[in-house]
Formats: C-alpha cells, structure tokens, sequence
C-alpha cells in the first residue's frame, strides 16, 4: 500500500494543509468563532460523520454479516464488532468543541448538544 501510495498521500496532505474545516473555523473572527450556533453546527458535524454514520454502517454490516447470505470476504479480513463502533474508533473531528465527559461517552450515547 505504501509503495504504490506514499507520494500520492504526502502531496495530498501537503496540498491541503490549512485548508480543513477546522482550520477555516479556528481562523474566523472571534466573534463567529466563539458563537453558540457555528460550534452546534461545528458539533453537528462531528457527531453525523463520527457517531450517526458509522452506527449506522455498524448495524448494517452487522445485519448483512449475521444472514444466511453473508459471505465472510465482506468483512474484508477484519473483525467488524471490534473495528466499526464509534465508542472503540474513538474518532472526532473537532475534540475542542467537547467537555471532557462528552470524549469519555463518545459513540455510547448521541451526545447531544
């Protein structure tokens, strides 16, 4: 994978360094950067893309998996009960946008707020 995709990553990352979203919410005025509705919205993100999605990848992957018509090469080789859930992938986006208590019930509840 590395032999055939190093270049490709290290360009890529160099490309767009500074152009993430969190980079363009940190660098905005204090007074858009500090306001309650961009950080819901900035949390919104998180949550969709690092919580909602990958339950909802989990539990179809564990439907498909748990059938009479799966086919163990699905998986790709990995154990998907171990690999998919949010609150083992511990994956966010935007970590300083959560208390302390919210990164420790990460993917174990909705996290709402």
């Amino acid at each position: 994978f590395e032999a055939q995709y190093e270049d490709f990553l290290i360009y890529f990352a160099t490309r767009w360094q500074g152009m993430t979203l969190w980079d363009k919410y940190y660098n905005l005025p204090e007074e858009i950067h500090d306001d309650p509705e961009v950080i819901k919205h900035m949390r919104h993100i998180d949550k969709f893309i690092n919580i909602y999605w990958p339950k909802a990848h989990y539990g179809t992957a564990k439907h498909y998996l748990e059938s009479d018509y799966a086919d163990e090469q699905g998986t790709g080789g990995t154990n998907y009960q171990e690999y998919l859930p949010p609150e083992l992938q511990q994956r966010m986006f935007f970590p300083e946008l959560w208390s302390e208590s919210e990164k420790n019930q990460w993917g174990k509840t909705h996290n709402e707020g």
